[in-house]
């Protein structure tokens, strides 16, 4: 396969299980995309809807590490913002814990 296809598919894949609501398959097919991708602001834009997706699943830990992530990249204004609002929203509150979700 051309390599570009082989950029795009995962890309392609995620957006399809992320609007059938699939987060597991998504969650996959997104990291792979992440792998593949050059292009810094669509890698960070794949990394903040990861955090969004364990944030909606309740795995707290790893939505914090993305929302991390996202801002340790320096994304625009609106993306940084909404990358510490869901950050602060997601912190685990008992000092020394952290919520590991066995979901994903």
């Amino acid at each position: 396969m051309p390599k570009e296809v082989v950029r795009v598919l995962p890309q392609v894949y995620a957006d399809l299980y992320v609007r059938r609501e699939n987060w597991d398959k998504a969650v996959e097919y997104l990291n792979e995309a992440v792998f593949y991708q050059p292009k810094r602001d669509l890698k960070t834009r794949m990394l903040f809807i990861l955090g969004q997706i364990y944030q909606l699943s309740g795995d707290y830990y790893r939505a914090s590490e993305f929302y991390t992530k996202v801002i340790k990249r320096s994304p625009p204004y609106d993306m940084a913002f909404q990358a510490k609002m869901n950050l602060a929203k997601s912190y685990d509150t008992i000092p020394g814990t952290k919520n590991r979700s066995s979901r994903f």
